[in-house]
């Protein structure tokens, strides 16, 4: 697909920098691809850390894809007990819930490894309210993430988002915190909770992209 090429034709040295270092991080944190996840190309995207609460609830719409079309919206809602956060997918793109933890009226946390794919549901009312409790975004030491049905041009894709949601002073202080993404480039095929680039890919890409930055100089 193009854009595959895209995001190998225009990765510059300090994309992969930050890539090999995301996964450090990451492979902490026991985020792995696996199955056959692990054979197909996944585009991971650290970014600041993006923070609702009730000093900032409005959030916005963000792009997982780099398309300019954006893909969901993360916000602070008034209301839910007595405030929720919200993770909603935007456009054709659709929040997926794990049922496994219960019905899909809420947006359920994945844990790292779950599979994300074509087996996963949204949520029944797309409101995507994520519950602040251990087993739901809550957890104070694994990281969470929910699920996401990418539309890309038309064509369906699998990502996740990591995300938290805590209590900081009191009920009134809920804050949702999203730390990074990522989606798999082929189409329909599912995804890991927590997966991304293979260490063994991003040191070839550190080494292209190094031969490159050498050529470039020595031209």
């Amino acid at each position: 697909m193009k854009k595959n090429n895209k995001v190998s034709n225009n990765l510059s040295m300090q994309d992969v920098t930050k890539r090999l270092t995301a996964y450090s991080a990451a492979a902490g944190l026991g985020a792995f691809a696996c199955g056959e996840t692990a054979e197909a190309t996944v585009v991971y995207t650290d970014v600041p850390d993006i923070v609702v609460n009730s000093a900032n609830p409005t959030g916005g719409y963000y792009d997982m894809d780099g398309d300019t079309v954006p893909d969901f919206r993360f916000r602070f809602q008034p209301g839910y007990a007595p405030a929720g956060i919200r993770f909603q997918g935007y456009g054709a793109s659709d929040e997926l819930t794990n049922t496994s933890k219960g019905s899909a009226y809420y947006l359920r946390s994945f844990e790292s490894g779950d599979s994300i794919g074509p087996g996963a549901v949204p949520t029944s009312t797309g409101f995507g309210v994520a519950s602040p409790n251990a087993t739901n975004f809550g957890n104070p030491t694994d990281p969470q993430y929910a699920g996401i049905r990418l539309d890309i041009a038309g064509v369906t894709h699998y990502g996740w988002v990591r995300i938290k949601t805590e209590y900081v002073g009191g009920e009134t202080t809920l804050t949702g915190t999203i730390f990074d993404w990522a989606y798999e480039t082929t189409p329909d095929t599912a995804i890991a909770a927590g997966a991304i680039p293979e260490p063994t890919s991003l040191a070839l890409l550190a080494a292209g992209a190094g031969a490159l930055a050498f050529r470039r100089r020595s031209d």
